[in-house]
């Protein structure tokens, strides 16, 4: 389905009303998409600060999983030394 198109004197008299009214009531949320059709152009220093930000989430996230690996096997070594009283 494609979106319908604001006929312009509809969007004039929109905007002419929004000036016109003292007290206005909030409108509901709407739901858009934006459609950009150029890539943004990066300076060499905000590519050095993205890339600066990746490495430092992927290495809390390795940090993350490698600590949590580690509070595993430290539980799975507290089970195997309880004494069991069905084992022989």
């Amino acid at each position: 389905m494609e979106p319908k198109a604001i006929p312009m004197r509809r969007y004039l008299n929109l905007a002419a009303h929004y000036y016109d009214e003292d007290d206005l009531d909030e409108a509901d949320p709407i739901d858009c998409n934006v459609v950009v059709n150029h890539k943004p152009e990066l300076s060499d220093e905000e590519k050095e600060e993205l890339r600066e930000k990746a490495r430092k989430k992927v290495m809390r996230e390795e940090r993350q999983r490698l600590h949590s690996k580690k509070r595993k096997s430290t539980k799975k070594e507290q089970e195997d030394e309880q004494p069991n009283l069905f084992s022989s």
